[in-house]
């Protein structure tokens, strides 16, 4: 993390290889993943969800 933080990058994208699907259906982000687009949100950085 810091790595990436101090590297400074335009965005993160983050794939969609860390949604998970519940078992009712619903479509929901790996919460460890949340918990670091947060960290990396508060250090100024802008998170986009794709890779493309």
């Amino acid at each position: 993390m810091e790595r990436i933080i101090s590297l400074k990058p335009d965005a993160v994208h983050v794939g969609a290889c860390v949604k998970q699907r519940t078992q009712d259906g619903q479509v929901v982000t790996c919460k460890t993943i949340e918990e670091i687009c947060e960290r990396l949100e508060a250090a100024g950085l802008t998170i986009v969800e794709g890779t493309h």
